[in-house]
């Protein structure tokens, strides 16, 4: 795949090839701070599956419930199984795809 010519990256390039030759030594500064830093804790798969897929179905459960006077849901799943696409029905969908993408994110994510 081509892709067009940029000449941002270009300049960003050249900015970071000009940086590199003029490095300033910290006398291992840099590296005293970063093994100073705490070590990180694990968090469980659970946590991290749950949390977040926790706040997403309130989230929609609230988005649900709270519009179209209570019927999106209704509205929104027969405009689909009629296929007819309307706002609740694209609305519906894009809850359902943040549902599945804050899932799959948290599944992929490393431990």
């Amino acid at each position: 795949m081509n892709t067009p010519h940029e000449p941002l990256d270009d300049l960003l390039k050249s900015d970071a090839a000009s940086t590199r030759e003029c490095y300033i030594d910290d006398a291992g500064f840099t590296a005293r701070v970063i093994d100073a830093l705490p070590a990180g804790r694990r968090i469980s798969r659970n946590v991290r599956l749950g949390v977040p897929l926790l706040f997403t179905v309130v989230a929609s459960v609230v988005v649900i419930c709270c519009t179209a006077g209570g019927t999106l849901a209704i509205d929104a799943f027969m405009d689909l199984a009629t296929e007819t696409m309307t706002a609740n029905a694209v609305g519906m969908l894009l809850v359902i795809a943040v549902v599945i993408a804050v899932s799959v994110a948290n599944i992929n994510h490393d431990a």
